[in-house]
């Protein structure tokens, strides 16, 4: 399989950062996924901006966000933080984020990070964008 330009992994640091600054994020992650449609990337920046600031809300901080295509028309957001993984259970939102997130990516979850707190990571599909098609099949 060919990996879509722009594939990544595309990883920025989160360490001492603040959710005020998402609109950053939101700028790097359209910089690094050039093609995507105006929708789908849109769709991605509310993804990527609900899970940074759950890692700071309810993980301790967020560690880390990294970005991925493995197919032209699906972006994985991945944000980890400093939480202790609860194996088996989703952690509870406290307010509407995850709730967000659910309702825009085609799937999601939780799992443990490599170097310990947890990793919630979701898949945005240019399916979630019904009115504009993906620009890499277009």
């Amino acid at each position: 399989m060919t990996r879509p330009p722009g594939a990544g992994p595309f990883v920025a640091d989160l360490a001492g950062g603040r959710p005020e600054g998402t609109h950053v994020l939101r700028r790097w992650a359209a910089d690094r996924l050039g093609g995507l449609g105006e929708d789908h990337l849109r769709a991605v920046q509310l993804v990527l901006t609900e899970l940074v600031v759950n890692a700071h809300v309810h993980g301790g901080g967020g560690r880390s966000v990294r970005l991925r295509r493995r197919d032209p028309c699906v972006v994985r957001v991945e944000v980890e933080d400093n939480a202790v993984f609860r194996s088996g259970t989703r952690q509870r939102a406290g307010g509407r984020g995850l709730l967000l997130v659910s309702a825009v990516a085609r799937r999601w979850g939780i799992s443990p990070a490599p170097d310990g707190g947890k990793r919630v990571w979701a898949e945005v599909d240019c399916a979630t964008s019904p009115g504009q098609p993906c620009a890499s099949r277009a």
